[in-house]
């Protein structure tokens, strides 16, 4: 099954995603991204999902930190 992982600190905006995506999907999610970082160390989602407006770690320092960039 493919698995999507959704960062955002709006958990409207989590939830808004979760609902257009259905029950297809595997869904993980976290709130900010340092949860992420914490994700990312036990899952490798096929989609990520990453706001980069967020306190503390953004999304662009989050993608940076990850090395999901080297993945692509």
């Amino acid at each position: 099954m493919t698995e999507i992982l959704i960062v955002d600190d709006a958990e409207l905006a989590r939830n808004r995603i979760k609902r257009f995506l259905g029950a297809e999907y595997e869904i993980h999610e976290a709130a900010n991204g340092s949860e992420c970082l914490r994700l990312l160390k036990t899952i490798t989602p096929d989609i990520l999902f990453l706001d980069i407006e967020m306190p503390g770690l953004n999304g662009f320092e989050v993608f940076r930190i990850s090395n999901i960039a080297r993945s692509i």
